[in-house]
């Protein structure tokens, strides 16, 4: 099944469903049994069982195993109301589109008014080569009618 998506990118759910929980904490229960009762039929070197009575040991799991996954209940809960809060969070007033959309969306136009500044950077560097060069030719052009007009002084003396 393919994740739904929202503008460019996929929305993403990690939330486990109840019954994965269920059925992954059975089959662990259900091999911490077997695991007893096997070691319970099994004779070891002595030609004794492992265990002469495993109903302790299989109430204990049992206890152990509640112990455990009572805790764990809640927190899996709030993980995932959570996640729930900040997808909600994400999407909020954006319309039905991720925030991560509208950033890649101005990160785009940056792009593009950077690249804009670079070629107008090089335009001014250009027009300001071209200003120089310009007036380079003029001081160049008075120096000449400045050593024009001195010398047409001095042969006036």
């Amino acid at each position: 099944m393919a994740l739904p998506t929202t503008g460019t990118h996929q929305t993403h759910t990690s939330k486990i469903r109840w019954w994965w929980w269920a059925l992954s904490g059975g089959l662990a229960f259900v091999g911490v049994v077997a695991l007893i009762l096997w070691l319970s039929a099994t004779n070891g070197p002595h030609g004794k069982p492992w265990l002469d009575n495993p109903t302790p040991l299989v109430v204990a799991v049992l206890g152990l195993v509640g112990a455990f996954i009572t805790p764990l209940v809640p927190k899996v809960s709030n993980i995932s109301t959570n996640s729930a809060q900040t997808a909600q969070h994400v999407v909020n007033s954006h319309g039905g589109r991720i925030l991560r959309d509208d950033v890649d969306d101005i990160k785009a136009m940056l792009s593009r008014v950077i690249d804009a500044q670079t070629h107008q950077g090089l335009d001014i560097r250009g027009l300001r080569e071209e200003l120089g060069h310009i007036r380079k030719i003029e001081r160049d052009q008075w120096k000449a009618i400045e050593d024009t007009a001195n010398k047409l002084r001095k042969d006036n003396r």
